[in-house]
């Protein structure tokens, strides 16, 4: 099976396991929603609920993230490259907040097995509430900076049209030094096989034979192959 197939069936793979999770806490935020009281009166379903906000945030960024391995196209698109980087800043942070979120609900239930007749005392709707504001404080904090002082390690998106301009830049500069390399090699060639040169010039059907001292044929030689080398940058 090629890489490209292997990319297109895990991405739709990836998008149907996120659209089950996304109907499927969905359905548990509006089911504990119609049960406002029973939310507010125990503290299991309060972080049940910020477990379900988690996982819906986690699953509509993952269906964002995979929507680049199927072939429609637009992967290309830079709308898409700023949603696809916003995604995976949600995606961090969901990611930490779940952590967090699990250590409250050991503590929850660390607090309910040594302390069982001091649980209701502890353990109030008003603490849990404020300890998930908290988590999802340090869980931003954590994102942001990772975004912030990683920046170095971060990748940058290239358009393919700027490589591609790129490309041919270099091969005209490539072939506008092997040009140059060639000129070159013939003018030492030239200087090393003659030390002075002879022009002639016809004038009345007479030839006139005029010899240069060798210095003067070299410096005329480099000023003639320098022009014919920068006329073409100067157009």
């Amino acid at each position: 099976m090629p890489p490209t197939q292997s990319a297109h069936i895990f991405g739709a793979i990836f998008i149907g396991c996120g659209v089950a999770a996304l109907i499927f806490n969905a359905t548990i935020m509006i089911t504990l929603c119609h049960l406002r009281r029973n939310i507010l009166s125990r503290v299991f379903y309060l972080l049940i609920f910020n477990f379900a906000i988690i996982d819906l945030l986690k699953s509509t960024c993952s269906i964002i993230w995979a929507l680049k391995m199927l072939p429609a196209g637009i992967s290309t698109s830079m709308y898409f490259m700023k949603a696809d980087q916003f995604a995976l800043m949600i995606l961090r942070f969901a990611n930490l907040a779940t952590i967090l979120n699990l250590l409250i609900l050991t503590l929850n239930e660390y607090v309910y097995i040594i302390y069982p007749f001091h649980y209701r005392r502890l353990v109030t709707n008003t603490r849990v509430t404020l300890l998930i504001a908290i988590c999802w404080i340090i869980a931003w904090g954590l994102t942001l900076s990772i975004l912030f002082f990683g920046s170095r390690k971060q990748s940058i998106y290239i358009k393919p049209d700027c490589l591609m301009k790129r490309k041919h830049f270099s091969q005209h500069v490539n072939n506008e030094a092997i040009t140059t390399t060639i000129r070159t090699v013939t003018i030492t060639t030239t200087i090393t096989a003659t030390t002075t040169a002879t022009t002639t010039a016809i004038t009345d059907n007479v030839s006139y034979s005029l010899r240069l001292p060798s210095c003067k044929f070299v410096a005329i030689s480099l000023f003639i192959h320098s022009f014919n080398f920068f006329l073409p940058l100067l157009k």
